[in-house]
């Protein structure tokens, strides 16, 4: 709601509308943020797995690639 209001980061002000398609609680702000980090570092595939709850897929997904 605080985006959508012009009241969040200038980035998203001039992004609207947004809204939310998933978050977590956490218990810390520490917490949130390292979480955070590491989903802005997966592939959209593994986002979008999370996001569907399919969790097989984002398992297979998170493998390490042999070469």
């Amino acid at each position: 709601r605080t985006h959508n209001d012009g009241l969040g980061a200038r980035y998203t002000a001039a992004r609207r509308p947004v809204s939310l398609v998933y978050s977590e609680q956490f218990d810390s702000v520490e917490q949130a943020i390292a979480r955070e980090r590491q989903l802005k570092g997966w592939s959209a595939g593994k986002k979008s797995a999370l996001l569907t709850g399919d969790f097989a897929l984002l398992k297979q997904l998170s493998r390490r690639r042999r070469r």
